[in-house]
């Protein structure tokens, strides 16, 4: 029964995800753009911004690596997530 509402939700989002227009995504990036922007502005060092790596047709906000260092995260050995950070002039570097 999981397994099956599981599949169903999955399709659901697809064909949502789907839908969007390149214009609509573009806009979604922005306006998470603009979020971060004025959230992070009263700070110094923040760290990382924690994002996700989109799948087809998801938005897509990997561009904040031009101002940000981002955390992404990643599978590990034994069921562990792990973290793989980005700088904002560095490659992908595995924690």
């Amino acid at each position: 029964m999981i397994f099956e509402d599981k599949k169903l939700e999955r399709d659901t989002f697809r064909k949502l995800r789907d839908g969007i227009s390149l214009n609509q995504r573009e806009n979604v990036e922005k306006n998470v753009r603009l979020y971060i922007d004025s959230f992070v502005k009263g700070y110094k060092n923040i760290g990382f911004i924690a994002i996700y790596w989109p799948l087809k047709n998801e938005v897509d906000i990997r561009s904040l690596k031009k101002k940000f260092a981002l955390a992404l995260p990643r599978c590990k050995e034994k069921k562990r997530v792990g973290i793989l950070s980005m700088g904002r002039k560095t490659s992908y570097q595995r924690f």
